[in-house]
């Protein structure tokens, strides 16, 4: 499985889309960053949520929603490690 290299950006104050993770964990969001692999993926995320989503977008090659919800899912419930 390729590991892929992360680009964060902010986002201007108008931008609207909700954090991925949250939604998925149905919590209501604005997200505050993009994360980007050179993957060509992107995803976008809230504070909370902005390290797990460089974690997942680091070897996520699809947006199929189950491999999408299983990678975000393991990785909110593996500890973290600064």
């Amino acid at each position: 499985m390729p590991t892929y290299l992360i680009i964060t950006k902010e986002v201007p104050a108008w931008f609207q889309m909700p954090c991925i993770a949250c939604q998925l964990l149905g919590i209501s969001s604005r997200a505050t960053v993009t994360v980007e692999a050179t993957s060509g993926l992107g995803l976008a995320s809230c504070p909370r949520h902005e390290h797990a989503t460089r974690q997942v977008m680091r070897t996520l090659d699809s947006y199929d929603l189950t491999r999408l919800r299983a990678s975000f899912v393991t990785t909110l419930l593996t500890p973290q490690t600064a």
